[in-house]
């Protein structure tokens, strides 16, 4: 069976989505090729990201726990989750009370986040696939003459991958060896080469 190698660079929220959105797209067709997605990340931490992390339970979303979701096909699954999870979450938050228009710590979210991570890793292997953590920084970026891309990391991994995602969140661009950012040429051929 053919093999498609994803590599998606930052695991937090959108990280979640794109791997529900791979999952389902793989689970509805049978003729998808084995899917073995790399998922790079600088902590261990799955699925937070820093907008998400465990750190003050006073930070509150912006979006009420009714609302917002990872999964756009699924209005409301945070907030079910919720419900249907509060032995996962209540012994962090427990005097917290949650209605659908409750705006909750961001954390909570977090961990909802980093468990759906976990269901998805499952879920992804359950169709044939895998999930291959990696704890690092993504370095660089080369396209091959075979049209892949090869994702270096600061821990000399070097990944071939068929398709990558940037899923890094709102960074700043840095200059590194006398260029701005990412604007170099070759760099554009390796993005234009991204999903």
């Amino acid at each position: 069976m053919k093999e498609c190698v994803i590599a998606i660079i930052g695991a937090g929220a959108t990280a979640v989505s794109l791997l529900q959105a791979l999952v389902d797209e793989a689970r509805a067709e049978p003729r998808c090729p084995r899917l073995v997605v790399y998922l790079i990340e600088t902590r261990r931490l799955r699925g937070r990201g820093l907008a998400y992390e465990d750190d003050l339970a006073s930070n509150l979303l912006n979006t009420r726990a009714g609302f917002i979701t990872p999964f756009p096909q699924r209005p409301g699954h945070f907030f079910a989750w919720l419900q249907a999870n509060e032995a996962a979450w209540r012994h962090e938050f427990p005097g917290l009370v949650v209605e659908a228009d409750t705006f909750v710590p961001r954390p909570l979210f977090g961990l909802y986040l980093e468990c759906m991570m976990g269901e998805l890793a499952g879920e992804l292997m359950r169709i044939g696939g895998t999930l291959v953590p990696v704890t690092a920084e993504a370095t660089d970026l080369e396209p091959t003459p075979e049209g892949r891309v090869v994702v270096s990391t600061d821990t000399a991994l070097a990944i071939r991958a068929d398709r990558v995602v940037l899923s890094c969140g709102n960074l700043q661009a840095r200059e590194e060896g006398g260029c701005a950012g990412w604007a170099t040429k070759e760099k554009s051929k390796a993005l234009a080469l991204l999903v």
